[in-house]
């Protein structure tokens, strides 16, 4: 009757706690048991589903029970690898610890295995109310109850799963549905906002507007040969315009409940608009470097990584895709006379100083040529903390403008040091009339003193030499003013200069090129502000207005010359077309020649024009001018009438105020004598291949207490500084010497005795200037000619 019930009580439900409840109430009612409990190796919650995890079922009554989950070690672990039920007394055995018993210790434990996936475990405080034959009988019946609670529990699990489904497919906001083989609807869950009421068994076509069913009916198409469909399609049952896309797959196992392929669709309508916008906003951007004719770069400062457009690729002659990848190697393309700079204007970016990042440099190209680049680039990504974590900008190949620019400057160059050279041929009468006066000058009063020594009479004798003495500085001075003029710009930076000192000193060399029948008028305001401009590029301007204006007169006319300050609120420099406003310094020059006729004064500032006679000019010289105040910052104006005059005004920026100067004071004036002499008979070598001057200096240092050797040949003199290297306190060369020069000459006596003080005394030199002397070493620069006292006074000051 037992297993009777038992067994009506299997049938009657699918949940595994109610089967459970009703199983265990009859045993316990018809056995007189006081417990009764299912553990099971899963679970009705899959999601403690563990290896080797016992989880309680159900009992009764519940609050008995113990522990709901058996542990790891825990005996009754064992009784699921048995066939035969197990019994044993409350005291002990592996059933001991899983419910409260606190009433009694007596009484006894059974366990059933169940197909090995759970236990039932009975307890009475009687003992087990039957013996190990019962036991075994109702082994059958425990069999019935594990295989049904086994399919129980499959069904809640499978229950579980469908609403987890369901949830899951309600919770994507993207339209899930399914359709059958004749592309009808036939599930579909509730999203869009959709209202998808009554449409099973209606076309998926339908959902979508009549401009984009046939992009689906062509999908479904597709769907039915590869299996796989996608499409982009407007729909048709939202108010307003909305874009899905739309991805069909067909099932691999065939229809399941008349479901052939599933499929989903998106809202993509705010993605397709983002994405054209990019798409346009790339295309402009093609657009407008392709016009510009530049390339895009893309640092990722973190990876250290560099990508670059084909453009940029193309500049440096490699093909797409083969261009350096790393930082390091880009940075290998950078002309090392560029790196510093390049790299000292990217850290200011970085830092904060600058906007943007602005850099010409000469770049690599893939066949080992240089091209020039302009690079402009700022930070788009920062970290939180403000580091720098990428860099975009631009590369425009600039080697054409480069090359037209360093092409233009030596033009100019060789166009001004050409016209320069014509202004030195007209300088050639005047500067040969004053050097035949100086050298009438020192011959005649030599003549009178070799006649007076004759006479046996030396009273007029000093008055001879100091006429002498006068007449060789004003050779010198004119010497240096003609070397001035002519050296070759340069480029250096111009130093601040004072128009009017300049202007007087220029117009003191200048004028014998001008007949005396012009007359020379100056206006001068002075406390002028410096200029910034070479001084002798204004001399070269001076001389050639001074020239074109001795021209137009004809050698005969008035010439004045004036500066002062000018403000001007609206004008156009006649050179280069510009506005001209502000405050200026102005140079005028003013004649009273035959003036300028108007169709010529567009032209006069272009090379190689020229209103005079073949033979007389090479129309350069206003050319040059506009240069030399262009260049400056300046301009040029020009006023000129016809049978008038013409008027040059050329303005110059005053330079930046100087903080403050400072001087040396002017050495005292003294004569070299044995009574007063410097030397304490330091050894001397004095080099030069002119022997009349080795005289006049060995005899000046003679004087002036030191002992001295001199060689007129430089190679004898190394032989002789090298046979006694300790010998010589100090060298004095030349520089200009046949076969081995003063420079020369000084790094091999170095060699052998570093710590030798040398002077370099030349009259003129195209390789070595002060400044360079100065920058390879040599203690003290002089240009002849040099004085005794400044000759004895300088190796005085390197020997103490």
């Amino acid at each position: 009757m037992l297993l009777y019930e038992l067994s009506l009580s299997l049938g009657r439900t699918l949940d595994p706690e109610q089967l459970c409840r009703e199983f265990i109430n009859v045993l316990l009612t018809r056995l007189n048991m006081g417990f009764g409990g299912v553990w099971s190796m899963v679970s009705l919650d899959k999601n403690r589903i563990g290896s080797g995890d016992f989880e309680l079922v159900y009992a009764y009554p519940a609050i008995r029970v113990r522990t709901h989950a058996l542990p790891l070690e825990h005996p009754l672990r064992s009784v699921t690898a048995r066939a035969e039920p197990l019994s044993h007394p409350a005291q002990q055995g592996p059933m001991h610890g899983l419910i409260h018993d606190d009433d009694t210790q007596s009484g006894a434990y059974a366990g059933f295995p169940l197909r090995g996936f759970g236990i039932l475990v009975l307890y009475s405080a009687r003992g087990i109310g039957v013996d190990a034959g019962a036991l075994g009988r109702l082994r059958a019946v425990v069999d019935q109850f594990a295989v049904a609670l086994e399919g129980a529990m499959a069904h809640s699990w499978v229950v579980l799963d469908a609403i987890e489904r369901e949830a899951i497919i309600e919770a994507i906001p993207d339209l899930l549905f399914g359709i059958d083989s004749s592309g009808r609807l036939t599930w579909w869950n509730q999203a869009l906002d959709l209202d998808l009421h009554d449409l099973r068994g209606k076309p998926l076509t339908c959902l979508f507007q009549q401009a984009s069913q046939e992009g689906v009916s062509r999908a479904l198409g597709d769907l039915a040969g590869s299996g796989r469909a996608q499409v982009d399609a407007w729909l048709a049952t939202l108010p307003g315009d909305t874009l899905v896309e739309l991805n069909l797959v067909r099932l691999r196992n065939g229809p399941s409940r008349n479901v052939w392929a599933v499929g989903s669709a998106r809202d993509v309508t705010a993605l397709r608009r983002a994405e054209r916008r990019l798409r346009i906003s790339e295309e402009r951007l093609n657009l407008a470097l392709e016009g510009a004719n530049d390339g895009l770069w893309d640092i990722d400062l973190r990876a250290r990584t560099v990508f670059v457009s084909p453009r940029c690729a193309a500049m440096l002659h490699y093909q797409t895709g083969k261009t350096p990848v790393t930082l390091e190697a880009w940075s290998k393309l950078v002309h090392p006379d560029d790196l510093k700079d390049l790299r000292a204007s990217a850290l200011d970016h970085l830092c904060g100083r600058r906007a943007t990042i602005v850099a010409e440099t000469r770049l690599l190209t893939c066949d080992g040529q240089w091209c020039w680049a302009m690079l402009r680039g700022k930070v788009v990504e920062r970290d939180e903390q403000g580091k720098a974590l990428r860099l975009v900008g631009t590369q425009t190949d600039i080697t054409d403008r480069k090359t037209a620019e360093l092409e233009r400057e030596r033009l100019y160059r060789e166009l001004h040091q050409a016209q320069k050279m014509e202004a030195l041929g007209h300088l050639t009468g005047g500067i040969a009339h004053d050097f035949n006066n100086i050298l009438a000058a020192i011959l005649g009063f030599a003549e009178l003193a070799r006649n007076r020594l004759s006479a046996g009479s030396t009273e007029a004798l000093p008055g001879y030499v100091d006429q002498i003495v006068m007449a060789g500085t004003r050779g010198r001075d004119l010497v240096s003013k003609m070397l001035a003029f002519s050296r070759v710009q340069g480029g250096e930076a111009n130093e601040p200069t004072a128009i009017v000192e300049l202007v007087e000193e220029s117009l003191r060399m200048l004028k014998p090129a001008l007949p005396s029948s012009v007359v020379i008028s100056t206006d001068f305001e002075r406390d002028l502000p410096k200029v910034a401009i070479d001084p002798v590029q204004v001399q070269q301007a001076l001389l050639n207005l001074l020239i074109n204006a001795r021209d137009a007169m004809n050698g005969q006319g008035d010439l004045e010359i004036s500066s002062r300050r000018r403000r001007y609120q609206e004008g156009e420099c006649s050179a280069c077309h510009r506005n001209v406003t502000g405050e200026w310094v102005e140079l005028a020059v003013r004649d009273n020649g035959r003036g300028i006729a108007a169709e010529h004064l567009p032209k006069i500032f272009d090379p190689f024009f020229s209103t005079k006679e073949v033979g007389r000019g090479a129309g350069m010289g206003l050319a040059v001018i506009h240069g030399v105040v262009c260049r400056a910052g300046g301009h040029v104006l020009v006023e000129s009438r016809p049978g008038e005059g013409s008027e040059f005004r050329l303005l110059l920026p005053a330079a930046a105020p100087v903080a403050y100067e400072i001087s040396e004071p002017a050495p005292g004036v003294w004569r070299v004598s044995e009574d007063t002499a410097l030397g304490r008979g330091q050894h001397v070598l004095v080099v030069d291949d002119e022997t009349a001057l080795l005289g006049y200096m060995s005899e000046s240092l003679n004087l002036a207490g030191f002992r001295v050797t001199t060689r007129s040949d430089s190679q004898e003199a190394l032989r002789c500084f090298l046979e006694q290297p300790q010998e010589f306190a100090l060298l004095i060369t030349d520089q200009t010497m046949p076969r081995l020069t003063g420079l020369e000459l000084i790094q091999a006596a170095r060699r052998q005795r570093p710590d030798l003080p040398v002077v370099l005394c030349t009259g003129y030199s195209e390789v070595v200037n002060e400044a360079k002397a100065h920058s390879l070493g040599i203690d003290r620069y002089l240009a002849k000619p040099v004085s005794p006292e400044q000759l004895a006074s300088v190796v005085a000051d390197l020997l103490k």
